[in-house]
């Protein structure tokens, strides 16, 4: 199939339009124009027809035009005078007197007769025409099979038995583009070229400054041959070519990705991956805020149906939290509400299909739940932030590995004064933190803010925390140092260490 939205110009309003509306006003326009043409060759014909016979008058009183004509001192005397004896209009009368002495033969005279008789006949039929409408439409088929004679040719396209196995991926040439996808969930792509990459922190939000309550979350760098991998908090998987991604310019928000793959406006989107090919070997660690981990292998998610796959089976009341690309060597960092964290391999998970439940990943007391987790590819900092606005970071080397299902260990000391934990990101040097609170405040925290403290600490209130309000949400803001390569290993891309870049993307110089 092949869709078109038809939009054409309907007497100077543009109207978007069926096929069968389109061939109407197609028909309708040719017939008003058959209409025009015919209404203007009938007042050239009549005028003509009108001239012509002033001019047999002319020729069959000729001995008394050329008395009257010597008679008279002026032209204007003579035309009064033709007009007078013959009964004539100004038109006439100045036609003969424009007449040159050849037409005053025999011939001339009959060639005029002949014009006249032919001049009737063709005002006949143009009034004939103008009357009805079947000749009109008789007439708009005759002009139309006249065109496809004259300029139609013969199908080129060979159609031949076989199959044919490609995507529309193929059909497009084969470059990097910027993808970006904002906090509230509106994606769009960027050529490379427009952008060049700064060493800042602090410049806000790359473009997007006059959305106040929205903030991009996610950029990366990926190849219109890749496809995005989008897993909402449901549990269903969705799948977009990155040639599917509108392009817009650096001030736009883009497209809202619930328009694009037709899940729920209210989702919430849980993972946003870049695939460049669904290969045996990579895994998707899922996490549910449950506690609930399991791995799946990457190429299970191949051909994803309109409307999206189940991902994972959800017990009923939880949610999934997050779901990260690994190569199945690592350790998982998961943290609690409660303050707890535990790290254990990621071998300890039995790899699973798609619609299994995976198996508890940490025991929780209560209704405590699980707020983050990191996959350990580096050397790198657990950063924690709690309801109250306290923040801090811990070496991830300070978390010792144990086996899977544990309760863990302390992340942070959990109070009143400090609330629960809200969220745990993988922060380095130069990253940011965005935390966002219930009432709508956002406040961006650079990773040299956030002190290095011990696992048991309560860290530092960094966000100032209004009566009533508290922080629900943190996203990690990655530095410059993320962004990655131009041209960068499609490998590293697919690993999935996604670019939550906001800072660092700045268009070219003009």
């Amino acid at each position: 199939t092949f869709g078109a939205i038809m939009i054409a110009l309907d007497h100077g309003v543009p109207r978007e339009m069926t096929l069968k509306q389109m061939l109407e006003k197609y028909r309708d326009h040719r017939i008003e124009v058959i209409q025009r043409r015919a209404a203007y060759d009938l007042e050239q014909a009549k005028a003509e027809a009108h001239v012509t016979e002033g001019l047999i008058t002319a020729l069959d009183n000729i001995d008394e035009v050329i008395r009257i004509i010597r008679d008279s001192k002026s032209k204007d005397e003579a035309a009064e005078g033709l007009i007078d004896a013959f009964d004539l209009s100004r038109i006439q009368a100045d036609a003969i007197l424009n007449m040159r002495l050849h037409r005053l033969t025999e011939l001339e005279t009959k060639e005029l007769k002949d014009r006249l008789k032919e001049l009737k006949q063709e005002i006949e039929a143009l009034f004939a025409l103008l009357d009805s409408e079947a000749e009109q439409e008789a007439l708009f088929l005759e002009e139309l099979d006249a065109m496809v004679e004259t300029y139609g040719d013969g199908r080129r396209t060979t159609i031949v038995a076989g199959d044919a196995d490609f995507k529309m991926e193929d059909m497009v040439a084969q470059e990097d583009v910027v993808i970006t996808v904002s906090h509230q969930g509106y994606i769009k792509r960027m050529p490379v070229s427009l952008y060049r990459r700064r060493v800042t922190s602090g410049k806000a939000l790359a473009g997007m400054e006059k959305y106040d309550e929205d903030f991009l979350e996610h950029v990366f760098i990926a190849s219109t041959h890749d496809v995005v991998l989008v897993i909402t908090g449901a549990g269903q998987a969705h799948e977009i070519p990155v040639v599917e991604i509108p392009e817009s310019g650096r001030s736009s928000r883009g497209k809202a990705l619930h328009q694009l793959l037709g899940f729920d406006a209210g989702a919430r989107v849980a993972a946003l991956l870049p695939i460049t090919d669904y290969e045996e070997g990579v895994q998707l660690v899922f996490l549910t805020r449950g506690g609930i981990v399991k791995r799946t292998d990457l190429s299970e998610f191949q051909n994803i149906r309109a409307g999206g796959i189940n991902a994972i089976n959800l017990k009923e009341g939880d949610e999934l939290l997050d779901v990260r690309i690994s190569d199945g060597i690592n350790d998982i960092v998961l943290a609690t509400a409660a303050g707890r964290a535990i790290r254990f391999p990621e071998t300890d998970v039995p790899e699973v299909g798609r619609n299994a439940q995976g198996v508890i990943g940490v025991r929780m007391k209560g209704d405590d739940q699980v707020v983050g987790m990191v996959v350990v590819r580096r050397e790198a900092t657990l950063a924690v932030v709690t309801a109250n606005g306290y923040a801090k970071r811990t070496e991830i080397g300070e978390f010792r590995v144990q086996g899977r299902g544990g309760q863990g260990t302390a992340a942070l000391s959990v109070s009143d004064r400090t609330g629960p934990l809200v969220g745990a990101k993988e922060m380095l040097e130069g990253d940011e933190l965005m935390v966002i609170t219930a009432g709508g405040k956002a406040a961006r925290l650079q990773a040299s803010q956030i002190p290095v403290q011990g696992r048991t600490t309560q860290g530092k209130q960094l966000v100032n925390v209004e009566t009533g309000d508290r922080v629900v949400e943190i996203s990690r803001v990655a530095s410059e140092r993320d962004t990655a390569k131009d041209g960068a290993d499609t490998a590293e891309r697919e690993m999935g260490d996604q670019l939550e870049l906001v800072a660092a993307a700045e268009p070219e110089d003009e």
